[in-house]
C-alpha cells in the first residue's frame, strides 16, 4: 500500500486490487484502534524539543452505549468517566455541580449536538445557570501545562451567557478563560491556553461553568485535553474508591466512613482493610509495567517487627454493609469470615512489607502489578485487596489513612509507571 497526500488530509489506497479492506475509523468505540499519525521531532541544536506536548489528559466526552440493545447507561460513574489520553484523569469522573447528576438529564449532560454530521457522537451540552462540570488532576511535577477543547454556541443571544473555563489549586476556583454568547456558531470554535503557574499541583481541578442559559440555548464542548508541556516525572494514578476494615471482635459491624482504619493480629481480635481500587483508567488490553499500591501509615503501636501482606479477594463486598461475617450484611455471607482470599503457593508471590518497630508515618508500597494486570484483562475479577499484619502484639494496632483523610495527599491510591 502506499498513501498520497492529499490538499486537506491523507488519501489511502492500494496497489493490488483487493475483494475488501477495512479500517477501524475515528468513531470505533476502543479509543486504541482509532487511526493515528506518529509524528517524530527531530530538534536542531539549541531548540527544545519539550515545546511539542509529550503527554496529556483527554477525553472525547463521548457518552457510554450498550452495543447489544444500543441504551444509554446514563450513569456518571461511566459516562464522566472518558480517558483517552496518554495519562488517565485521576481520583473522580467529571463532577455535576448544581445540577442534577445525570448525564442524560438536566442543564448538563451528554447529548448529540445536530450541527454534528457524526452519527452516534455525542458532546457535553451545558443549558443552565450557575452550573458546573469539574474534574480533578494530578499535575504535581508538570512544569508547563496547556488546556484547549472544542466548543459551540446555539441560540445565544445575550453577551452575558458565557461559558468560563475555572481551575482550582485545591482552595477555590478562579476564571481563566470567558467565551461570550450573542452568536450561533456554524462550526466548532477551538480553544488553547497556558495555564498559571499557580495552578499546576497535586490539587488541580479544571470546571466548565455557565451562566445566564436558559433550555434554548447552549455551550457544546467537545475534546476537553490537559496537556504537559515541560519535563514531567508524574505517576498515573488508580484511586482507592472504597476502604473498610474489618474487626473480629465486632464481627456484625460495619466501619465505613472514618478517616483512618485499623489493622491488628491478636487470637479473637484480627482486624483486616480491604478496599477497592477504580480501574475506570486502564485503558483496554493495557500492558501494566508497574502498579505499587500505597497506604500511608499514620500511626503504629506495635512494639515489635511486623509483616504486612496484600491478598486479592476471591468475592464481592458491598461497601456501605460489609463486616467481619458477612460482605453484605444480613444478605451474603463471606466464604471465609474476615474475607475471602487464596495464599499463593509460593509467598514470594505475595506482595510484603516488614515494619520496623513503632514505625510511622511513612508510605506502605506493596508491587501489585501481577494483580493490576489481570483486573486489566479481566476486570470482573477486580474484587479489591485485602491488607492483613502479623503479629501486632496484645492490645497493640497499627492505623492507616483511609480515602476519607482529610489530606488527600495521604489517601490510599495505586500509583503506575
Amino acid at each position: 500500500m502506499k498513501s498520497q497526500l492529499a490538499f486537506n488530509g491523507f488519501l489511502l489506497q492500494t496497489s493490488v486490487a483487493p475483494l475488501s479492506v477495512e479500517f477501524s475509523s475515528r468513531e470505533a468505540d476502543n479509543f486504541q484502534h482509532h487511526p493515528k499519525l506518529d509524528v517524530t521531532y527531530h530538534c536542531p541544536c539549541a531548540i527544545d524539543c519539550l515545546i511539542y506536548p509529550r503527554l496529556n489528559y483527554h477525553d472525547e466526552l463521548e457518552a457510554i452505549v450498550d452495543p447489544d440493545t444500543f441504551t444509554r447507561t446514563c450513569d456518571p460513574d461511566q459516562d464522566y468517566r472518558g480517558s483517552q489520553g496518554d495519562n488517565r484523569w485521576t481520583f473522580n469522573a467529571w463532577q455535576e455541580i448544581g445540577d442534577d447528576a445525570d448525564p442524560c438529564t438536566g442543564s448538563i449532560r451528554l447529548d448529540q449536538d445536530p450541527q454534528r454530521s457524526v452519527p452516534d457522537s455525542y458532546q457535553l451540552k451545558f443549558s443552565g445557570h450557575e452550573t458546573r462540570l469539574q474534574r480533578a488532576t494530578w499535575l504535581e511535577n508538570a512544569e508547563e501545562v496547556a488546556v484547549s477543547f472544542s466548543y459551540r454556541r446555539e441560540g445565544l443571544t445575550d453577551t452575558d451567557q458565557r461559558l468560563l473555563l475555572q481551575a482550582s489549586d485545591g482552595n477555590q476556583f478562579d476564571t481563566l478563560l470567558e467565551i461570550e454568547g450573542g452568536v450561533t456558531d456554524a462550526e466548532y470554535q477551538d480553544v488553547s491556553f497556558l495555564v498559571p503557574q499557580s495552578y499546576i499541583g497535586a490539587e488541580t481541578v479544571f470546571a466548565l461553568f455557565t451562566e445566564n442559559l436558559n433550555e434554548a440555548q447552549h455551550f457544546y464542548v467537545d475534546r476537553f485535553t490537559v496537556s504537559f508541556l515541560g519535563d514531567l516525572d508524574t505517576p498515573q494514578i488508580l484511586s482507592v474508591v472504597a476502604d473498610s476494615y474489618l474487626n473480629e471482635d465486632d464481627p456484625d459491624k460495619t466501619f465505613i466512613g472514618l478517616n483512618e482504619l485499623r489493622l491488628k493480629d491478636q487470637v479473637s481480635e484480627n482486624m483486616r482493610i480491604i478496599a477497592a481500587v477504580s480501574t475506570g483508567g486502564l485503558l483496554e488490553d493495557e500492558i501494566v509495567s508497574s502498579a505499587k499500591l500505597r497506604f500511608w501509615i499514620k500511626d503504629n503501636r506495635t512494639d515489635r517487627e511486623t509483616t504486612l501482606r496484600i491478598y486479592p479477594l476471591d468475592e464481592s463486598w458491598d461497601w456501605g454493609s460489609v463486616t467481619w461475617n458477612d460482605r453484605e450484611k444480613d444478605v451474603a455471607a463471606w466464604a471465609v469470615p474476615g474475607g475471602t482470599f487464596t495464599v499463593p503457593a509460593n509467598p514470594l508471590d505475595t506482595p510484603t512489607l516488614v515494619l520496623p518497630p513503632g514505625e510511622k508515618e511513612i508510605w506502605a508500597e506493596f508491587d501489585i502489578t501481577p494483580y493490576v494486570q489481570a483486573w486489566a484483562d479481566f476486570p470482573s475479577t477486580n474484587n479489591g485487596l485485602l491488607l492483613t499484619v502479623d503479629d501486632t502484639g496484645r492490645g497493640k494496632d497499627l492505623k492507616i489513612s483511609s480515602m476519607e483523610d482529610g489530606n488527600k495527599a495521604l489517601r490510599p491510591h495505586v500509583e503506575l509507571q
